[in-house]
């Protein structure tokens, strides 16, 4: 009920609402980005215009480039995205 009646108040979608999406300290989101929840996002991620990002657990320290599509996925701390990038029921993580 409590994430139905914060929907309701902030005027947005079930799974667009803030009770759905968490986001870390320090995040720079572009105005343009669409998250839609169930979303976490962890500690000094960049997300750029035009990305989409549909129930994802994001690292800290991630990069995500313009217009990238992050859907059903996990990236791992550290991970840069770039320029259109496409991921869809994915894990992926940075490399030593």
């Amino acid at each position: 009920m409590r994430v139905l009646s914060k929907a309701i108040f902030e005027g947005k979608q079930l799974l667009e609402c803030s009770e759905l999406v968490k986001i870390g300290k320090n995040c720079v989101i572009d105005p343009s980005a669409v998250i839609h929840g169930p979303t976490t996002i962890g500690d000094n991620v960049t997300i750029n215009a035009g990305a989409v990002i549909e129930n994802c657990i994001i690292g800290s320290n991630v990069n995500v480039s313009q217009d990238c599509q992050l859907m059903l996925s996990v990236i791992g701390d550290g991970t840069f995205l770039p320029f259109r990038a496409s991921l869809f029921m994915t894990t992926s993580w940075k490399t030593a």
